[in-house]
């Protein structure tokens, strides 16, 4: 059942998308300058990401630490400084933010193995920044991954996950990549537009898949604290 929160998040992510949506078909001139305020304040988006994985620090801080880095990456190509060193940690924490909520929803509890090689995959995405293909396969790859984990649960329900939820983290998932993929070139003039609805839908995506996963009670938003498997073993599909 959506709460208060739920229904805020949602009402935001619909007003904003169509709002944008609005400015793009009607050629609606805005300066330079909005946009630029409005792909940074965007970012608050991920509040509630955060607030959902509050009880286990080690994954709300990354989170934040990613959203930081977003923000100091678009304030530099704003003002046009030193944005070839710090673009590529903005690529390389999306996407660790991207793969590491993956395995949270994904895994019952978060693999051993699973550490390591979100590490490795966050320094290659930072040294090869500039290849853009392997962005588009690593990001490509978890996405495909909560996609088809999102539509098996919805297949075959658990009284453990919200169908609702998942149903709304899906839909809003493609809106977010639907909105990357348009006008993606910084100089663009519709660059900040799109790239706003992206902020927005991502996280709101990311938001409604961990809400699918019940927290610890019936009133509660956040998700209990996250644990580790014992062993070095594949792991356990959440809720299977």
């Amino acid at each position: 059942m959506l709460k208060l929160l739920d229904i805020i998040k949602l009402s935001y992510m619909v007003v904003f998308s169509l709002s944008m949506l609005m400015i793009y078909f009607l050629e609606i001139d805005v300066h330079i300058l909005a946009r630029n305020i409005l792909i940074l304040i965007t970012h608050t988006s991920a509040i509630p990401v955060v607030y959902v994985v509050w009880d286990t620090q080690w994954v709300s801080w990354t989170i934040l630490v990613g959203v930081v880095m977003s923000i100091i990456s678009h304030t530099s190509i704003i003002f046009d400084w030193n944005k070839q060193y710090l673009y590529p940690l903005d690529i390389a924490f999306a996407n660790l933010t991207l793969m590491l909520v993956s395995v949270l929803i994904i895994f019952e509890k978060v693999p051993l193995w699973t550490i390591p090689l979100l590490i490795t995959l966050t320094v290659i995405l930072a040294v090869f920044y500039d290849q853009f293909w392997l962005y588009l396969v690593t990001s490509g790859l978890f996405t495909a991954a909560n996609l088809f984990y999102i539509i098996y649960r919805i297949i075959e329900p658990s009284e453990k996950r919200d169908k609702l939820f998942l149903g709304i983290s899906l839909a809003t998932g493609i809106v977010a990549m639907t909105a990357f993929m348009i006008h993606g070139e910084h100089d663009d003039k519709y660059y900040q537009i799109f790239h706003s609805i992206w902020h927005v839908c991502s996280y709101g995506s990311l938001y409604f898949s961990l809400r699918s996963i019940r927290g610890k009670g019936v009133d509660e938003y956040r998700r209990p604290r996250l644990e580790f498997t014992k062993n070095y073993e594949l792991g356990t599909l959440a809720y299977k």
